[in-house]
């Protein structure tokens, strides 16, 4: 597995193209793999898209190394670094995770839930309130082999901040487009791993739907750092 960062450059205009839609941005990610045959999915490719302050800040992981030098030229930002952005290999911090062991996440996720209609094939809606958000985190961290840390009140040592909605144009087999909007929110808090062996599927799976979108990266970090 690989993870890189990179802050792209709003000022150019493929960049603003992708901010403003997902699966354009997916397709450029997408650009650092030229050569394979398959999918996002068979390539475990995963991202995020952080938009805090004046550069954004994207995260990609995937079980083939990327070939960064595929981006479009001013894409990274120039003042990031020198030179396309290096990979981080990470398949030794994921072999030595164990059960019991407690790490930092964040986590931007498409909660939603089925509504069925009879004799229709139903609809996923998202989940807008915050216990409702929460309950389906604990039921995905249950799949996923880990549980959430609690403060002493009981409630979850989980932040939660509702994101903008992510907005991708898709296009149609026939001709033109359409237009996909998905509920967004990010976590952020303290997990412990309770089965290694779910866990490390989850990382390089990802949680919940919209991962074309990118949703769905799980990234965890040493409590002390």
């Amino acid at each position: 597995m690989f993870l890189s960062r990179m802050r792209l450059d709003p000022r150019q205009r493929r960049v603003r193209r992708d901010l403003g839609d997902r699966y354009e941005l997916h397709r450029t990610v997408m650009c650092a793999f030229p050569d394979a045959e398959h999918g996002r999915a068979e390539l475990g490719v995963l991202f995020r898209l952080e938009v805090d302050g004046a550069s954004p800040t994207l995260y990609v992981q995937s079980h083939a190394q990327p070939d960064w030098a595929a981006l479009p030229p001013g894409y990274v930002a120039a003042d990031f670094l020198e030179g396309p952005p290096q990979p981080k290999p990470l398949g030794e911090a994921f072999a030595s995770l164990v059960d019991g062991q407690e790490l930092r996440f964040r986590l931007q996720a498409n909660p939603r839930r089925q509504l069925f209609v009879k004799g229709g094939r139903g609809r996923r809606v998202p989940l807008r309130a915050p216990a409702d958000v929460f309950d389906w985190l604990a039921r995905r961290a249950k799949e996923s082999g880990f549980s959430l840390r609690r403060l002493t009140t009981g409630a979850p040592a989980v932040g939660l901040r509702a994101l903008d909605d992510v907005v991708g144009w898709k296009r149609k087999s026939a001709g033109g487009r359409r237009k996909l909007t998905l509920g967004a929110v990010q976590f952020d808090g303290h997990l412990r791993v309770e089965d290694v062996g779910a866990f490390r599927a989850a990382l390089e799976t990802g949680i919940g739907g919209g991962k074309a979108l990118g949703l769905g990266l799980l990234s965890i970090a040493p409590t002390g750092d």
